[in-house]
């Protein structure tokens, strides 16, 4: 003879049969959103990346256009103490353009 299945019997074995259901959904959906989890850190490192890269181009583009203006500055500069000092008659190694140190 079977004991008789009491309201108490029916919980303990839908706790009994729930529980690992429960675990398997829950490390299914876990495992499931790792690739999602990889691509949102994967993307937010590139665009980090992406970003300090840039940041660092447009600097050194701007050095370079900045070096690039002040020596057409200064050659221009050295150009017209030479022809000041050639109609002067007064060259001397001061104004000579060799003699000004030139920007680096």
């Amino acid at each position: 003879d079977a004991p008789p299945i009491t309201a108490k019997t029916v919980e303990a074995m839908i706790m009994k049969v729930a529980r690992p259901v429960g675990l398997n959904l829950t490390r299914r959906r876990t495992f499931a959103n790792i690739p999602a989890m990889g691509a949102l850190v994967g993307g937010s490192t590139n665009a980090w990346l992406i970003n300090d890269i840039s940041w660092a181009a447009r600097n050194i583009y701007a050095t370079r256009r900045f070096q690039t203006k002040t020596e057409a500055r200064h050659n221009a500069q050295q150009k017209k103490v030479a022809a000041a000092a050639v109609k002067s008659g007064s060259e001397d190694s001061a104004t000579t353009p060799s003699s000004i140190p030139k920007v680096a």
